[in-house]
């Protein structure tokens, strides 16, 4: 136990020093907004600057996220083993009255309040990340999201501005002229969110704003449904500031909308051995037709799952996934896989229809939501297991 201990503290020295070196080029990262919202004429000449700060700073943050993994992984055996039995956490939350028992919607909406108020003091417990799982009151979500996303990128509203003045001056490519379309396709679901003005537009803003920010990313088919769920709980501006903060702390949303096949490929794979483990049945029919996680998974990571549910139950895997992270989409692709292993054991035609459009099967999600909570996925799991069978693809080569 002595050298498990050991091998805990030199996790823990690890994270603290990629912490730093992330806080040092986040300070960069802030300076070049300042310069960014001051200078807007130098504009291309500091976005480049800011692009490959931001490309730096992603790969920090991949490495921290996993010795984070790691170390809680090896916190929590350590804990099984101990005969310590006050948590100081869990005291804290007593103290504020967020351990309670959740019994009306009443008692949600206080307890999140209660969270909101005391964010800095309980935000990393484990009880407020069990408590988003019971789903978030829909009056609170958007300011309850908004601080879990936080904003890494020092967004500021002056910024997004001149965003949208870039784009308006720049030339459009064949992807920029395929967001009318895309918006239209989805937006008859999101109606009835209450705007000043009207949704089409808004959505367009904040797209476009995007590819001004990002070009090197641009836009892709996804990021339409990602916009048209943040628009429902936050206004314009906020939207644009947590759809760039979601994109960039998310390696596989990064990995997927940069098409980097490489790393499609790993996540692939991964999909499957999960697969094998919890529906080999599924596993072994798709095997034997030739269906792929390419043909469904690649548009679960595009609109993380917004085509697949009806608002309220999208919202709901958001809520999980934000304080999750990337792991939770590969509980939520099982999941429904699980849900639905009768209904897909038919033909290829019929099986991508269904899979690709799950609403109809989801009325009440409270069986898929019980499936996922059951699954033992971690991103550090994810993480070992893509190195593993990176290995094992190379040495078969």
């Amino acid at each position: 136990m002595d050298d498990f201990i050991e091998e805990l503290i030199q996790t823990k020295m690890k994270i603290a020093e990629s912490e730093d070196k992330s806080l040092a080029k986040s300070k960069q990262l802030k300076e070049i907004t300042e310069k960014l919202t001051a200078n807007s004429s130098e504009i291309e000449e500091i976005q480049t600057e800011n692009e490959s700060l931001l490309q730096t700073i992603a790969k920090l943050i991949e490495e921290k996220n996993t010795l984070r993994t790691q170390f809680e992984e090896k916190l929590e055996i350590i804990k099984k083993n101990s005969t310590e039995t006050t948590d100081p956490e869990e005291e804290d939350l007593r103290s504020l009255n967020i351990n309670s028992e959740i019994r009306t919607d009443e008692d949600k909406i206080k307890t999140w309040t209660n969270i909101l108020a005391n964010w800095e003091k309980v935000k990393k417990n484990k009880r407020i990340k069990l408590l988003s799982k019971k789903g978030i009151p829909s009056k609170l979500r958007g300011e309850v999201w908004g601080k879990v996303i936080g904003n890494n990128l020092y967004i500021t509203p002056q910024l997004y501005g001149i965003l949208q003045s870039k784009f308006a001056q720049q030339e459009r490519d064949e992807s920029t002229l395929n967001i009318p379309a895309d918006i239209r396709r989805n937006l008859s679901s999101f109606q009835s969110a209450q705007r000043e003005k009207p949704l089409f537009q808004t959505l367009q803003e904040i797209l476009e704003a995007f590819i001004a920010y990002r070009p090197d990313t641009g836009y892709v088919q996804g990021m339409a449904y990602l916009a048209s769920i943040l628009v429902i709980y936050l206004d314009d501006y906020k939207s644009f500031e947590c759809l760039a903060n979601i994109i960039f702390k998310s390696e596989i949303l990064r990995t997927f909308y940069s098409f980097d096949l490489p790393g499609m490929q790993s996540y692939y794979r991964v999909f499957e051995h999960y697969m094998k483990k919890y529906v080999p049945t599924v596993y072994d029919h798709f095997d034997e037709i030739g269906i792929t996680p390419d043909l469904y998974l690649l548009e679960w990571v595009y609109t993380l799952f917004s085509r697949c549910f009806s608002v309220e139950i999208v919202s709901r895997v958001w809520d999980s996934y934000l304080f999750e992270g990337d792991a939770y989409i590969f509980k939520v692709g099982i999941g429904i896989l699980i849900s639905l292993e009768k209904e897909l054991q038919g033909d290829m035609n019929g099986i991508i229809s269904i899979i690709l459009n799950t609403a109809g099967y989801f009325d009440d999600a409270s069986k898929l939501f019980r499936y996922v909570d059951r699954l033992n996925i971690s991103l550090f799991k994810i993480n070992k297991l893509r190195d593993t069978l990176r290995v094992s693809r190379l040495s078969i080569q």
